[in-house]
């Protein structure tokens, strides 16, 4: 049997294979980092746990503050397929909010959507050839998270 001595402590490799197990289990169960830090709180439910709770309005309460305005919303849910195989490759969500029901200053504080014109695109692309810079693309990969 291996061992190694670390400052008066015998290590053996049964401790370390012990070790390694112990951290493949966690992994397993840490897809979320967050979610496996709530699971071992009591004091942290899910819904449908807390409204069996005796102080279950003060959760409402929490959830949606009296005299606050609920937005109308749609939450469209989507497959996206590969389309050299024509397989499901992700499946993606998003919550769309009614956009024409919000208020500035109560619902939103910032717009901003970056938006490029084409002759700015073209006055830097003739900038990039007369001055000889070196450019590159900056782009998601195919199969990025992101798309």
């Amino acid at each position: 049997m291996e061992s190694y001595q670390t400052k008066d402590i015998v290590l053996t490799a049964e401790y370390y294979q012990a070790q390694e197990i112990m951290e493949n289990l966690i992994e397993l169960e840490m897809d979320d980092p967050l979610a496996f830090t709530t699971k071992h709180d009591p004091d942290t439910m899910h819904f449908h746990q807390a409204i069996k709770k005796p102080d279950a309005p003060q959760f409402f309460e929490a959830i949606v503050p009296k005299g606050t305005k609920i937005l109308d919303d749609v939450w469209a849910m989507k497959c996206k397929k590969d389309i050299k195989v024509r397989k499901i490759a992700k499946y993606k969500d998003r919550l769309n909010v009614h956009g024409g029901q919000q208020e500035y200053g109560m619902n939103y504080f910032d717009t901003y959507a970056p938006v490029v014109t084409w002759s700015s695109a073209r006055l830097i692309l003739v900038m990039v050839i007369l001055n000889t810079w070196v450019t590159s693309c900056v782009q998601d990969p195919p199969h990025s998270p992101h798309l």
